[in-house]
């Protein structure tokens, strides 16, 4: 169940990349919500009526919402950043993604694909709002790895990227428990 979960991730994340492509989170932590109670987080009381648009929406009671508004506003991972959010259609349920890297790697050997290793910079910063949401790009490279080119895109955060994070280390000695 776990690996066909993995592998639709992939497919709809990617359909309009081709095959190629991979995406990973290391030490990632996820949220899930149904349908239902991703439209309620949002504030809509009445959820008779909620469906998916594409993998990055809901219709919620005829109001087109994305997945993001509804992972920005967890509470529970509120230290890890947001990453992503996409829709898992079969279970129907909105899955956040939140941790503090991601790296993306996409083959340049596909016609739909090639395009974006000609830029590499502009493509890995066009992909950052999709793929790594509250994620700064860290780097980003065009490498050969025999006869294959991949672009690679690093996403990161940084602790001075928000605020309102807590350093733990700055409490005081005496209110540590």
């Amino acid at each position: 169940m776990k690996m066909f979960f993995l592998l639709s991730l992939l497919v709809f994340s990617f359909s309009s990349f081709g095959f190629g492509t991979k995406f990973k989170i290391p030490k990632q932590k996820r949220a899930y919500y149904s349908f239902k109670e991703a439209c309620v987080r949002l504030g809509f009381s009445e959820t008779l009526l909620v469906d998916a648009i594409g993998v990055r929406a809901l219709n919620c009671m005829g109001e087109k919402v994305q997945l993001a508004d509804i992972c920005l506003k967890n509470k529970k991972f509120k230290i890890e950043p947001f990453v992503r959010a996409y829709l898992d259609l079969t279970n129907k349920k909105v899955v956040c993604q939140y941790g503090k890297q991601a790296l993306l790697t996409l083959s340049c050997e596909h016609d739909k694909t090639r395009r974006f290793c000609a830029a590499p910079k502009k493509s890995c910063a066009r992909f950052q709002k999709k793929f790594a949401n509250e994620l700064k790009l860290s780097h980003h490279s065009r490498l050969f790895k025999g006869n294959q080119e991949l672009l690679h895109c690093y996403y990161s955060y940084s602790k001075n990227d928000k605020k309102e994070e807590i350093d733990l280390l700055d409490i005081p000695q005496e209110l540590t428990f």
